[in-house]
C-alpha cells in the first residue's frame, strides 16, 4: 500500500484522479469534441471567462487545502491544484494566449488523453488504496 502524509491527500487524489480519468476517456473516445469545445471557447469569450473563474476557484481551494509536496501522490495533487490556479489566472487575464496553448496541445489529443488517463488512474488507485496517518485530536 502507498503511504501518504495526510488523509486530505487521499481524498483529493480520488477526486482529481476520477476527473482526469473521465476527461482523458472523453478526449480519447471523441477527440473532435475537444476541438469543438475549443471553438466554442473561442466564439464565446464569456464562456472562457466563466471557465477561468471556475478553474481559478478550484485551484485556489486545492492550493489552500493541500500544500504538501512530501510524497509522489501529494506532489501530484498539489501540482494539479497549483496548475488549475495558474490556468484560471491565465484564462482571466490572457484568454487568447491560453486558447493558443490549448490549440497546440490538441494537435496531439489522443496521446494527451492517454497521459491524462494514466495519471488519473494512478491518483484514483492511490487515493482508494493508500493509507494516511490517523488525525490526532490536537489536529482537529
Amino acid at each position: 500500500m502507498l503511504a501518504v502524509s495526510s488523509a486530505t491527500t487521499l481524498h483529493l487524489a480520488v477526486l482529481t484522479g476520477a476527473y482526469m480519468l473521465a476527461a482523458g476517456l472523453g478526449g480519447f473516445a471523441k477527440p473532435k469534441l475537444w476541438l469543438d469545445m475549443l471553438e466554442n471557447f473561442r466564439a464565446n469569450p464569456g464562456l472562457t471567462y466563466l471557465a477561468g473563474v471556475v478553474t481559478f476557484v478550484i485551484g485556489a481551494v486545492m492550493t489552500v487545502l493541500h500544500h504538501h509536496w512530501s510524497d509522489p501522490v501529494a506532489f501530484l495533487v498539489s501540482l494539479f491544484g497549483f496548475a488549475a490556479l495558474v490556468e484560471g489566472m491565465i484564462a482571466l487575464a490572457f484568454p487568447q494566449f491560453l486558447l493558443r496553448i490549448a490549440e497546440g496541445m490538441l494537435q496531439f489529443v489522443r496521446p494527451f488523453a492517454i497521459a491524462t488517463m494514466a495519471v488519473g488512474a494512478f491518483l484514483l488507485i492511490a487515493g482508494l488504496a493508500g493509507t494516511a496517518p490517523p488525525v490526532s485530536p490536537e489536529g482537529l
